[in-house]
């Protein structure tokens, strides 16, 4: 299993620090960034059925070490899942069970503002949204939350760090 984990948050560099940290010798990260295991997600919900996504998140703790069998000797082993951080309520329970309180974990921000904006752009640029502005979509938010879409179309909550952050502080040793 992981000995570390980059919990996010979305479109705040995790990519980066994915492929930066994936270059040291001593560090195994499985090539599947963003498995979802410790969210605990079931599915995407959203405008559209995303099979692709659905079908990349691992469900069963078999499922997850199979990820970090080629690490072989690998010192470091690390998870970069950008959802845990928004979805802490349910992630640090599971990161508690599986990897204890004394697993570091690696926090990447970004202007709230910014991180959103980009996040929308993310969708047009990908045609995976309808929205004919940022200001459509981010008015949209509370019925879409509240429609159970998920955390890809929360554009504004993602970005509000403050109770993850803390949520993960008070749980953990190492952030």
């Amino acid at each position: 299993l992981p000995n570390f984990l980059i919990v996010g948050a979305a479109k705040c560099g995790t990519t980066s620090l994915f492929d930066y940290v994936n270059q040291h010798p001593d560090v195994f990260i499985p090539d599947k960034k963003e498995c979802f295991f410790f969210s605990g997600l079931e599915a995407f919900n959203g405008p559209r059925n995303d099979q692709e996504i659905n079908a990349s998140i691992v469900r069963s703790l078999e499922e997850y070490e199979l990820l970090f069998e080629p690490a072989g000797s690998a010192h470091l082993r690390g998870d970069v899942s950008h959802d845990y951080l928004y979805y802490h309520q349910r992630s640090i329970p599971r990161i508690l069970k599986y990897l204890g309180y004394e697993v570091p974990i690696v926090i990447i921000l970004r202007d709230p503002r910014e991180r959103a904006f980009s996040h929308y752009k993310h969708h047009v640029k990908a045609g995976t949204t309808k929205d004919t502005s940022f200001r459509q979509a981010i008015d949209l938010e509370a019925t879409r939350i509240n429609n159970g879409w998920s955390w890809n179309w929360h554009y504004l909550q993602v970005g509000m760090y403050a109770d993850q952050v803390e949520a993960f502080q008070r749980a953990f040793k190492r952030v």
